[in-house]
């Protein structure tokens, strides 16, 4: 699968090798960031107002982590072999999120 984000129709984008569309998913934020995939197919991204997006394999949204602080930036996600998800933000903070969408921690960078 290949999955794109937009920042003009605030889009996420699952499409087949061959061209044609699996899904689309609607953030109704602009999506700047470089989508990542999980080994349970669970696709995560950031919008441009600094949310993070967890969209199940079928398009449809399993749950969005809002920091503690809005309209900041944040890294395009990381996901390591335990499932965690790692961003980065502009509010100075490195997030660890668990895969259920609660944050385990952030710390100041």
């Amino acid at each position: 699968m290949i999955y794109i984000g937009t920042g003009t129709d605030k889009q996420i984008y699952a499409i087949y090798p061959n061209g044609t569309l699996k899904w689309n998913f609607s953030a109704n934020e602009n999506i700047y960031t470089v989508p990542a995939v999980a080994s349970d197919g669970t696709v995560y991204f950031v919008s441009s107002s600094g949310n993070l997006f967890a969209v199940n394999p079928d398009g449809t949204l399993k749950w969005k982590f809002v920091s503690g602080e809005s309209n900041y930036h944040m890294s395009s996600p990381a996901i390591v072999s335990d499932g965690m998800i790692y961003v980065g933000s502009t509010d100075g903070h490195l997030y660890a999120i668990n895969p259920d969408g609660t944050e385990k921690w952030n710390v100041t960078q």
